[in-house]
C-alpha cells in the first residue's frame, strides 16, 4: 500500500521527525514538563479519571468499564454517553502503569499532533505525489486553530484516526481488495472508540466516499459493492455491540435530550472561518476582533481556516479540476456546511421574515445517532482533512507550474501559514496530591465520600446543570480510591435518576439547602449506613465564592447531625470523618 523501500523510507521518517519537532515547539512549555504537568483546562482532569476507572474496572473489579457505581453512588451511571474515549483510556492506563498519570495524558496528547500531521502527510503525498505538499497538508491539519481551541479535550484532539480512515478509504477506492476493506473497518473502529462524535461524523464521510466510488469511479460495480459490503460487515462486527447498547439506552426515561437551541449555539458562525483566532498572540489583544467574537454563537468561538489555506485551495481547483480533487473540494465544503449547524449564523443568527435560515444539518437531526451530536461545529475536524488536501493540491500545482518565482511563493505561503496558525504558549497545571488523600486511601473499608458544597438545581428542567464536571474532583478520587455520591462526568452521561437520588436523600438534600426540615438522628443513621457515607470533603475555595456562611452551616450539620469529626484541614480543604 505504501512503498517503504529504502528509497522512500527517509520521507516517512523525516515527516515523523519534522512533526515531532514542530509539536515540541508549538506545545512549549509542556515539552519540558511532560512528566508532571498537563495543559490547563477544564476537561484535562476528566481523562485522568477515565484512565483510572478503565484500569480499575478491567483489572481490579473485573467488570465492564461502561458502567460505574464509584460515581453517583449508589445509583451509578452508564458511561456509554460519557466522553470515555475507550481507546485513549486503555492506552492511558497502560502508559501510567509505567510512568505518571500526567505523562500518560501527555503521551496521547503529543502523539495526536504528530500522528495527525503524519497521516495527513501520507494522504496528501499519495494523492499529489509531492512530499512538500504532504508536509503542508500535515501541518495545516495537525496545527489548525480549531484543534488548539480544544487543547484540553483528548477525544477531540484525536484527529489522527479520521485522517487514517480517509487514507484507507482512498486506498479502498483505488485497490478494491478485501484486506484494505478490513483495514478501513479497523480504522473506522479506532475513530469510533476514540471519539463517538468523530464516529458519527465519519459515518457521513464513509457514505460520501461510497457515493463517489459507486457513481464516479470507473470500475466493475460488483467488485465495488463487494469491498464496501465487507467494510460495512467488518465495521458492524467491531462497533455494532457498542452502537446497539447506545441505541438501547438512548430512549431511557429521564435521559438528557440536547435541545435544538443548544445545537444552534454550538455551531460555527460563517465569519469564524475567516476571523483569526484570539489564541494567536499577534491578534490576542485586538479589541475589534474581541467585539466580533462576542457576536458569534455561544459555544464554539474559533474556526479559522487560514487565508493562505483558502487561497491555495482555490488555486489548486482552478489550475487542475480533475475528478479526484473536485471530490476533495466538495468534501471540504460539505463538512464546513455541516459545521455551520442547523441554522445559518453570520455574525449571529440570521433570520429571514422573522425565521432562522435552515441549513442541511437541520435535516440530519431526524436521523438516529447522527441527530444526537450536541456540537455540530466539530464537523470542522473532518472538514480539515479535505481542506488540508485542497491546500496541498494548490502547492503541488504551484510546483508543477512555470512560474518564475514559484519557490518564493511557496516559501511566503509557508511563512504566512505559520504566522496565521501561531498560538500562544500553553498554560500548564500540575496535578495536586493533597495529604488527606493518603488518609482516605489507607482506609481499607468499601465506603463513600461526598464533596461539598453541593449546588443542586431545584428546577426540574435544569437538573443536568447541577453538577459541574469542570473540576479536579475526579482526579482526587483516583488518589483516595473511594466511591463518591456525586462525580465529574459528561452531562450527557447522566439521567434524571441521578439527581432524583440527590434530591430525595435526606442527608444530601439537607446539605444542598433544598430540604429545610430537621434531620433526626435515627433518619441520619439509617441513611448514612445505606450510603456507606464516611468522609465529607469540604472545598474551601468554592465556599469562598458562594459565601462562608454556607461553610459554617455545613460544618454544623456534619458535626451535630451526621456524627462527623474533623480529621484534617489546610488552606484548601477540610475533611470530616464519621466513625
Amino acid at each position: 500500500m505504501i512503498n517503504f523501500s529504502y528509497k522512500r523510507i527517509e520521507k516517512h521518517v523525516g515527516a515523523l521527525a519534522l512533526f515531532s519537532l514542530i509539536s515540541s515547539f508549538w506545545l512549549f512549555p509542556l515539552s519540558f514538563h511532560i512528566f508532571e504537568c498537563l495543559p490547563a483546562g477544564h476537561d484535562s482532569w476528566l481523562f485522568l479519571w477515565n484512565f483510572w476507572w478503565t484500569g480499575k474496572a478491567l483489572f481490579e473489579l473485573h467488570i465492564s468499564p461502561f458502567f460505574c457505581d464509584y460515581v453517583f453512588y449508589p445509583v451509578g451511571v452508564s458511561l456509554y454517553f460519557h466522553a470515555a474515549t475507550p481507546l485513549n483510556s486503555l492506552v492511558g492506563f497502560a502508559v501510567q502503569t509505567l510512568s505518571t498519570p500526567a505523562f500518560a495524558f501527555n503521551f496521547i496528547f503529543v502523539s495526536s499532533f504528530i500522528l495527525s500531521g503524519y497521516f495527513a502527510f501520507l494522504l496528501a503525498y499519495r494523492l499529489t505525489g509531492s512530499s512538500i505538499a504532504g508536509l503542508f497538508a500535515g501541518y495545516i491539519y495537525a496545527f489548525s486553530p480549531f484543534r488548539f481551541s480544544h487543547i484540553d479535550q483528548l477525544e477531540h484532539l484525536s484527529t489522527q484516526w479520521p485522517a487514517l480512515l480517509a487514507f484507507t478509504l482512498f486506498l479502498l477506492i483505488e485497490k478494491k481488495t478485501i484486506s484494505i476493506s478490513i483495514l478501513a473497518a479497523i480504522s473506522f473502529s479506532a475513530v469510533f472508540y476514540t471519539n463517538i462524535y468523530y464516529g458519527v461524523f465519519s459515518s457521513v464521510m464513509v457514505l460520501c466516499f461510497f457515493f463517489y466510488d459507486f457513481f464516479f469511479v470507473k470500475d466493475e460495480r460488483k467488485k465495488t459493492v463487494r469491498v464496501w459490503i465487507i467494510f460495512a460487515a467488518a465495521s458492524s462486527l467491531l462497533c455494532g455491540p457498542f452502537v446497539w447498547k447506545m441505541l438501547e439506552l438512548a430512549g431511557e426515561q429521564g435521559r438528557f435530550i440536547v435541545p435544538m437551541w443548544v445545537k444552534s449555539a454550538q455551531s460555527l458562525d460563517l465569519l469564524m472561518l475567516i476571523t483569526p483566532s484570539l489564541n494567536n498572540p499577534f491578534v490576542a489583544d485586538n479589541y475589534f476582533l474581541e467585539k466580533i467574537y462576542l457576536s458569534f454563537t455561544a459555544g464554539e468561538k474559533i474556526g479559522y481556516l487560514g487565508i493562505s489555506v483558502i487561497l491555495l485551495s482555490i488555486y489548486g481547483l482552478v489550475k487542475k479540476r480533475d475528478k479526484l480533487f473536485i471530490f476533495v473540494f466538495a468534501m471540504s465544503s460539505i463538512f464546513v456546511i455541516l459545521a455551520l449547524g442547523p441554522f445559518l449564523h453570520v455574525g449571529g443568527l440570521v433570520k429571514c421574515f422573522g425565521f432562522p435560515v435552515p441549513l442541511p444539518q437541520l435535516a440530519l437531526q431526524i436521523l438516529p445517532g447522527i441527530g444526537e451530536a450536541r456540537v455540530p461545529a466539530r464537523y470542522l475536524s473532518i472538514a480539515m482533512i479535505f481542506i488540508s488536501l485542497s491546500a496541498a493540491h494548490g502547492i503541488s500545482e504551484l510546483l508543477r507550474s512555470n512560474l518564475k518565482y514559484k519557490r518564493i511563493v511557496i516559501f511566503i505561503s509557508a511563512l504566512v501559514l505559520i504566522l496565521e496558525f501561531w498560538n500562544k504558549p500553553l498554560d500548564l497545571v500540575q496535578p495536586r496530591t493533597p495529604a488527606w488523600c493518603r488518609i482516605l486511601a489507607s482506609d481499607s473499608r468499601d465506603c463513600s465520600v461526598i464533596d461539598l458544597p453541593l449546588q443542586i438545581s431545584e428546577e426540574p428542567a435544569e437538573w443536568w446543570k447541577s453538577v459541574d464536571p469542570a473540576t479536579d474532583h475526579g482526579w482526587l478520587q483516583t488518589l483516595y480510591n473511594k466511591r463518591t455520591l456525586t462525580g465529574t462526568l459528561s452531562h450527557t452521561a447522566l439521567t434524571k435518576s441521578n439527581f432524583l437520588f440527590l434530591l430525595n436523600s435526606k442527608i444530601v438534600s439537607q446539605l444542598s439547602e433544598i430540604t429545610k426540615n430537621e434531620l433526626t438522628h435515627s433518619d441520619a443513621e439509617r441513611e448514612l449506613q445505606r450510603l456507606r457515607l464516611t468522609y465529607f470533603i469540604l472545598h474551601k475555595d468554592i465556599y469562598l465564592r458562594i459565601g462562608e456562611d454556607k461553610l459554617k452551616r455545613d460544618k454544623a450539620i456534619i458535626e451535630d447531625e451526621l456524627f462527623g469529626r474533623k480529621i484534617y484541614e489546610d488552606d484548601e480543604f477540610m475533611i470530616f470523618k464519621r466513625e
